[in-house]
This record gives C-alpha cells, sequence and structure tokens, in this order.
C-alpha cells in the first residue's frame, strides 16, 4: 500500500473498547467470577446458544410452509438481472460514502475514512472481489469475522450476561458490500413489503405506526366501537432469524437462486469473537 498508506493504517482512530469494563459476570450455574478469561468463557457460551440454529417442531415447520403457500411470486426478470448486474466503483463509492465515516473497527482494524482518503488504491480491487462474490455466492471468511463488545443496557453494573447489549463489530470491506447490495435492494423492497411495515424501508417511518394508534383510537372512540390493540415484542428478534425460512422467502417471492446465495454468504459463514480486557474470547 506504501509507507504514507501504512502509516494512515497505524494511526487510524481507535475507540476505546475498554471505556466501559464488565467487572463480574455470573455463569449458568450462579458462580460469580471477575477473571477475564472465565467471564469470556460465560459470555461465549451464551451468544454460541443465542445465536446457534434451534430445531423446530413438527408445528413449526407446517406453519412455515404455511406463511411459504400463501405467497407469490412478485420478482421479474428484468429485477434479478438489475440486482445481479455488474458491480460499479461508483455503486461501491456511493456505499461507502453512505457509512459512518469514523465507526468503531472492525477485525481489520480500518474505518471508512481510510477507504475513503485511499480509495483509488482500492476500488478495482474490491470491485472484482465483490463481483466475483456476487456471481459465485462464495465470501471469504475473514470478511464475515466480528467481534462482539458489550455495553451496559442500564446504569451500574450487572452480573447477568442478559443485562449487557452485545454490540457486533465488523470489518469495512464486509460493510460496502452489504451496504451496496442493500442500495440496489431499495429500489425493490416496496414492491415487496407490504405497506403496513413502516419500518426499515426508504421513505417509511416507523412512527407512522403511532399515528396509526391515534387515529384508530379516536375513529373507535368517536364512532363508539370497541378497539383491541395488540403489542408483540419478541425478544433479541434478529438474533432468532431463521435463516433457512428466510431464504424459503426469498424464493418464493422470485428472488434468482444466485442473488439468494449472494445474501447468504453474507451471514452463513460469519464468525464472532467476545472482547474483554483488550482480549478475545473463542471464535463461534
Amino acid at each position: 500500500m506504501g509507507d504514507k498508506c501504512t502509516t494512515e493504517f497505524f494511526h487510524a482512530m481507535r475507540p476505546n473498547h475498554n471505556a466501559v469494563s464488565v467487572k463480574q459476570l455470573q455463569d449458568e450455574n450462579g458462580t460469580i467470577s471477575s477473571d477475564p478469561q472465565v467471564m469470556r468463557d460465560i459470555a461465549t457460551r451464551y451468544y454460541s446458544n443465542l445465536l446457534s440454529a434451534i430445531s423446530f417442531s413438527d408445528e413449526d415447520l407446517i406453519s412455515r410452509s404455511c406463511v411459504w403457500n400463501k405467497m407469490s411470486s412478485r420478482i421479474t426478470q428484468d429485477m434479478n438481472a438489475s440486482l445481479q448486474d455488474v458491480l460499479t466503483h461508483e455503486e461501491l463509492s456511493e456505499a461507502l460514502q453512505a457509512l459512518p465515516k469514523n465507526s468503531c473497527l472492525g477485525m481489520d482494524g480500518l474505518t471508512p475514512s481510510f477507504f475513503i482518503k485511499y480509495w483509488d488504491l482500492f476500488k478495482s480491487d474490491l470491485c472484482t472481489t465483490f463481483q466475483q462474490i456476487l456471481r459465485e455466492g462464495i465470501m471469504p471468511s475473514h470478511f464475515t469475522e466480528g467481534i462482539i463488545y458489550l455495553i451496559p443496557k442500564s446504569e451500574g453494573p450487572s452480573l447477568d450476561i442478559k443485562k449487557w447489549r452485545p454490540i457486533t463489530l465488523l470489518n469495512t470491506v464486509y460493510k460496502i458490500l452489504a451496504k451496496a447490495l442493500s442500495i440496489r435492494l431499495s429500489t425493490i423492497m416496496p414492491i415487496v413489503i407490504h405497506p403496513s411495515q413502516t419500518g426499515f424501508i426508504r421513505e417509511r417511518s416507523i412512527l407512522d405506526n403511532v399515528y396509526t394508534f391515534w387515529e384508530s383510537a379516536a375513529l373507535a372512540a368517536k364512532s363508539n366501537q370497541k378497539l383491541a390493540i395488540v403489542m408483540l415484542d419478541f425478544e433479541k428478534a434478529y438474533d432468532r432469524v431463521d435463516w433457512e425460512f428466510l431464504q424459503g422467502v426469498l424464493a418464493r417471492f422470485g428472488f434468482s437462486k444466485e442473488w439468494i446465495t449472494c445474501i447468504s454468504s453474507l451471514y452463513c459463514l460469519a464468525q464472532s469473537q467476545v472482547l474483554f480486557a483488550g482480549n478475545y474470547g473463542p471464535i463461534s
């Protein structure tokens, strides 16, 4: 990369990972420990179990099939072709510019600002590598390495690992590709996702749910009708995603096998390590 580029690497802004530290943790048997190695093991076991696939009952599998059977294809050949079109330098640059410039560092130790400054050195190699991933659906394992760092959910220390919020720090190269794919997909999302889904879609706001609630309540009161409001809160919903179900959903929407394989490569080989006291736990 050259001397200047190498110097920039070693002087990249690093966050203080130990600014908020876990002093003690209690394991599943109730034993409290302040030993960093023991705490790393407690956290690793917890997140390994949390993020591992679970076995489904026959009833679960039947419910999954019922959902799939009611779905219809919405993605056209032209849409699939646009999704799998050759990635351009401009697309990757747009994705890079959309990332927080000095976000917390992943295993690669590089911020988006570093890539922005030396974009001319990286863009061709990244474009070639990403295009191969898009074509073959195979992600280099070191791209998907993550660092699980814990921050408190509330004031004061807690012995319960569940009371610490895990933040997974990802490599910038991984984030550039994921962002580029999400930008491509964003033009199709309104066709796929029902208008009642207000969160996480461009030009939609989750606050619309609040307005819908107040309008429904006002209408019920004005018309003297009964109103039932159901609020569902799934514990660690994103951690419990059934990826096989998600793949099935994508297939039934009409996404191509190549696109589904590419999306799957973002997480199927993902591996993480818990960071405690400046050291990492085992890979899981």
